[in-house]
């Protein structure tokens, strides 16, 4: 169900990635960047080939930089899962399980291709780690996905945010940004 979600939001995004890029004049054929724009799991559509990491951090040590207590404020009960590596196209990132079988807190470096209009197709955005998260989508207000840039970044890359609501946990109202400590720990743990 989860996959099938996630899915549908890659696909939706995607669509809107490339009419964004269409409606503002942008030619793919004259682009000198990737074709598509960098994954998130959490739905924004990634590279098809891997693209040049800019920090020195794995997967594994992006899971290192979050403590069980760093995410405990997101969690409901005691959470076992451990967290997870992620590679998406060759970017690092991790999932923390907020409950046990049930919603990860994911963050990992990204590089979409066309970075305004991923952010013009943004629904909301707030503050964080010294720049802008855009929240890109929610499905229900049981999940979020956000693209934060910050200018300590990278030319181009951000961070991907994704963070399942647990069950009968969380102000929903503002679900990412209940995760703006767990974001602003991974950005300074990346120099950014």
């Amino acid at each position: 169900m989860k996959l099938v979600r996630r899915l549908s939001w890659t696909i939706a995004t995607t669509a809107l990635v490339a009419m964004g890029a269409v409606a503002c004049g942008d030619d793919p054929a004259t682009d000198n960047t990737a074709s598509s724009s960098n994954q998130i799991p959490t739905g924004v559509a990634a590279q098809s080939a891997s693209v040049e990491n800019p920090t020195q951090l794995s997967g594994a040590d992006i899971c290192a930089v979050l403590s069980p207590e760093d995410v405990a404020p997101l969690t409901n009960g005691k959470v076992t899962d451990s967290p997870k590596p992620t590679d998406t196209q060759g970017l690092p990132g991790c999932k923390w399980a907020v409950q046990d079988g049930w919603g990860w807190l994911e963050i990992g470096v990204s590089k979409p291709t066309n970075e305004s209009a991923l952010i013009s197709a943004s629904k909301s955005n707030y503050q964080v780690g010294g720049g802008t998260a855009y929240e890109q989508f929610d499905e229900g207000l049981a999940t979020c996905q956000a693209y934060v840039q910050v200018p300590g970044a990278p030319k181009g890359y951000g961070l991907r945010i994704s963070l399942d609501a647990p069950m009968g946990q969380l102000d929903k109202t503002n679900l990412c940004e209940s995760a703006i400590p767990q974001t602003e720990k991974v950005l300074k743990a990346l120099g950014w």
